[in-house]
């Protein structure tokens, strides 16, 4: 592969990183929403379960995605390190 390649591969990771980032702060957003109006609908306690699940699995995403944003970041300042 050449460094164009490969900044595109990296250019590519970013964004899927950051895509990552909002999704799963979007559904913390979504899973915040139906916590708080369980304590209003007491009958919503199922709903009140998956959220509880769904957000942790999006705090998970997040993280994960900060990682690997992190990491293309890192990728990406060392190939410019290397070229300069």
């Amino acid at each position: 592969m050449n460094g164009i390649s490969d900044s595109h591969g990296i250019v590519d990771a970013i964004r899927s990183s950051q895509a990552g980032i909002k999704r799963g702060l979007a559904g913390l957003e979504r899973d915040a929403q139906t916590i708080a109006h369980a304590n209003v609908e007491p009958e919503s306690t199922s709903d009140l379960t998956a959220a509880l699940v769904d957000s942790r699995e999006q705090r998970l995403q997040v993280q994960l995605s900060a990682r690997m944003l992190r990491t293309a970041s890192e990728t990406l300042g060392a190939l410019l390190d290397v070229k300069v």
